[in-house]
Order: structure tokens, then sequence, then C-alpha cells
């Protein structure tokens, strides 16, 4: 009886605040070419800042490529292909 008392007092308290009991749908759902253009800023930069930095440190175009799978399908996928590539384990953080 007391959970259902509780659960009436939050659902007058909802009320109270403009629950209506249906999710508003945004206005605008379709993305704008701005917004396209940003999302999609980020992920080259990323992967022109490791080319330089593969050019400088003497990587390889396999050791760049792997490092540049995981800009595009996460951390996991980028070391596991420079690992693959490198043949060599990754220390990943800083031990003390």
């Amino acid at each position: 009886m007391r959970s259902f008392e509780r659960g009436e007092r939050v659902y007058l308290a909802m009320c109270s605040r403009g629950y209506t009991g249906v999710m508003p749908a945004p206005a605008d759902v379709a993305a704008t070419g701005r917004q396209w253009a940003v999302a999609v800023a980020l992920p080259v930069a990323a992967v022109a800042v490791l080319a330089v930095t593969g050019l400088t440190t003497g990587l390889t175009t396999g050791q760049v490529a792997g490092l540049a799978t995981g800009v595009v399908g996460g951390p996991a996928v980028g070391l596991a292909g420079l690992v693959a590539a490198t043949g060599r384990r990754i220390a990943v953080g800083a031990r003390r």
C-alpha cells in the first residue's frame, strides 16, 4: 500500500511539472549540412594528425592505418591494428 501511495505522489508531482505521458518530439530532426561538416571535421583532423605524426616518427603506412582505424572504429580497434602492424605490444597508460 505504501508503494502505491508513493507512486501516486510521484505521478502527481510529475503532472504538476507538465508531464503529459507523451515524449515531446523535436521540431527539427534532420541534420543540416553545417552539422554534418562539424561532425566529420574531428575524425578528419585526427587522421591528419596521425598521418603527420607517422611521417615525423617513422611509422609505416600500415602502422598509421592501424592508428587511423582506431579513430574511426574506437581505441580497441586502433590498438589492435597497431599491434598487428608492428608485431609488438603497446603499453597503455602510465604505471607507477
